[in-house]
């Protein structure tokens, strides 16, 4: 009698799909985790190597810019770069997407652009997950929710500064929420940067208690210190402000001042918080 042929095992089959990673012959690193053998390449441009599905997902995020694939970039795509970069998205979809244009009339004493993309960071980098599935979060409208779940399950003293700027705004990742009125937050935000940089006191002030102390200093030192809390904040002085002149704004023309970047200062009126703790003008002398 003849002996029975035994079933051998095959190995997987190579993918198509560029979401999937196909079998490369060659001994690499994985280059996502690089501590596990990689035993596949990306099908499109066959350069980029993993040990399997899981890294080659969380790669695809931003190796789909480098790719030759046609598939298409989505906003976050360009959030995941931005994190990848730590630089603020340039892509327009994405600030309006992901609350970025929402983010700079935010409250506290840091840049709410650069504290909104730190909470994107904590949550790729230390809470784990892609920003894919926080894409589906914001497509479901519980971005919000979810993300202060995540920090809520780590140790309350474990969960970083940016948490508390998020409880503080919650509008930046709600459509549905009105934006605080734009030139009190700016002229908030300016304040509190401008004092915590001028006296290392990174506690949220309240602008009376800004207003009080500001008012014990000299002109000159009011005047560095609007400007300290506009600059933290990528705000640059509106014409019409002392600074403009004062700081040398007013040499450059138009080219030169939008090179400067960020946003101008609330012109006029101002609001009262910010008025109030402008230095008075001298007037001029007469001959």
């Amino acid at each position: 009698m003849g002996r029975k042929r035994r079933d051998r095992a095959r190995a997987p089959t190579a993918p198509t799909s560029s979401n999937q990673p196909q079998a490369s012959a060659e001994s690499h690193l994985c280059e996502v985790c690089c501590e596990e053998v990689a035993k596949y390449t990306c099908t499109d441009c066959k350069t980029k190597r993993y040990c399997g599905r899981e890294c080659q997902e969380r790669s695809w995020e931003t190796h789909i810019f480098d790719c030759v694939t046609h598939e298409p970039i989505k906003s976050y795509h360009h959030l995941a770069r931005a994190i990848r970069e730590d630089l603020i998205p340039t892509n327009q979809s994405t600030l309006q997407e992901w609350g970025f244009d929402r983010a700079q009339y935010s409250a506290g004493p840091i840049n709410g652009l650069s504290c909104l993309l730190g909470v994107y960071g904590d949550m790729i980098k230390a809470g784990g997950h892609r920003a894919k599935a926080l894409d589906q979060w914001r497509r479901k409208g519980s971005l919000f929710t979810e993300i202060k779940k995540t920090y809520e399950a780590i140790p309350e003293g474990y969960r970083g500064g940016y948490y508390q700027w998020l409880l503080q705004n919650e509008h930046v990742f709600n459509n549905s929420q009105p934006t605080p009125n734009s030139a009190g937050v700016i002229a908030n935000s300016i304040a509190q940067a401008g004092w915590a940089y001028a006296t290392n006191d990174t506690r949220a002030r309240s602008l009376a208690h800004i207003r009080q102390e500001t008012e014990k200093w000299s002109s000159l030192r009011r005047n560095c210190f609007l400007l300290c809390g506009m600059t933290l904040n990528q705000i640059r002085p509106h014409p019409v402000q002392d600074e403009w002149v004062l700081f040398g704004f007013c040499v450059g023309d138009q080219y030169t001042e939008l090179r400067t970047g960020g946003y101008t200062a609330p012109s006029f009126p101002e609001p009262h918080s910010m008025s109030s703790m402008r230095p008075p003008r001298t007037p001029a002398s007469s001959n």
